[in-house]
C-alpha cells in the first residue's frame, strides 16, 4: 500500500491525526483495522437488519435460529447417482437419426457408469465429474444447469475423441461416442476426467 492510499484509508477511518507516542501508533492501527473490517460493512448490515425487522422476520430468526439456518447458510449437497444424473440436461439429436441411436447407447453406458461410481466400482467420484464439467467441487448455493452433449465430430487428427471433454465456462460435458464396449467407455471416461480437471476447456 503506497503512502497516498494509506493516507486515504486513515482519513476515511477518521484516524488521520498526529502521532505523539508509540502507543498512539498501535491504537491507530487497531482502530483503522477495526473500521476497515467492520465499519465499512456496517451500513449494509444495518440495512439488512432493518429489512428483516420490517415484517418481524428478525424476531422469528433470533428466536428460532435452527429453523432458519437452511435458508441463510449453504450446506453442500451430497451428490448421489440419481442427483448427478438429474443435474445434467441432455441435448440429443433428432429422434430416428443415426446420431440419436448412438447417443442412446452412450447414455445407457453413462447411466451404468454413474451407478458403478455410486457402488464404489470406480475410483472416480461424483464431485470429480462435477469439477471436470463445471470447475465447481461442490454444488454451489446458486443453481447451475450443466448439460451433456456428444463428440460426433472428428478432431484435428481426423479421428473422434475417445475421452470426455468439458467446457467449464458453459458447464458442458461432452461424452465420446466411439466406444464399442462398456469397459473401454469406463476406462477412457475415468482417465479423461481424472487427468483433465481445470478451468476453461478440458
Amino acid at each position: 500500500m503506497n503512502g497516498s492510499t494509506l493516507q486515504g484509508v486513515l482519513d476515511l477511518a477518521g484516524m488521520l491525526q498526529p502521532i505523539q507516542t508509540t502507543d498512539d501508533i498501535r491504537k491507530i492501527a487497531e482502530m483503522t483495522a477495526k473500521w476497515f473490517v467492520l465499519g465499512r460493512a456496517r451500513p449494509a448490515l444495518e440495512s439488512f437488519v432493518n429489512g428483516l425487522s420490517t415484517l418481524g422476520v428478525l424476531d422469528a430468526l433470533t428466536q428460532n435460529p435452527d429453523v432458519f439456518r437452511p435458508a441463510f447458510c449453504h450446506y453442500p449437497e451430497k451428490l448421489t447417482a440419481e442427483r448427478t444424473e438429474n443435474l445434467f440436461q441432455v441435448f440429443q439429436s433428432p429422434v430416428g437419426s443415426n446420431k440419436a441411436v448412438t447417443e442412446s447407447l452412450v447414455l445407457s453406458r453413462w447411466h451404468d457408469y454413474i451407478q458403478d461410481i455410486e457402488e464404489g466400482g470406480d475410483s472416480l467420484t461424483f464431485n470429480g465429474i462435477l469439477f471436470f464439467s463445471t470447475a465447481s467441487k461442490v454444488l454451489p448455493a446458486r443453481k447451475i444447469y450443466p448439460t451433456i452433449q456428444f463428440l460426433h465430430h472428428a478432431e484435428a487428427c481426423g479421428e473422434k475423441s475417445r475421452f470426455p471433454k468439458a467446457n467449464t465456462c458453459s458447464n458442458i460435458l461432452y461424452l465420446p461416442v466411439v466406444h464399442t464396449t462398456y469397459e473401454a467407455f469406463v476406462a477412457d471416461m475415468t482417465f479423461g476426467i481424472q487427468n483433465g480437471r481445470g478451468f476453461g476447456i478440458a
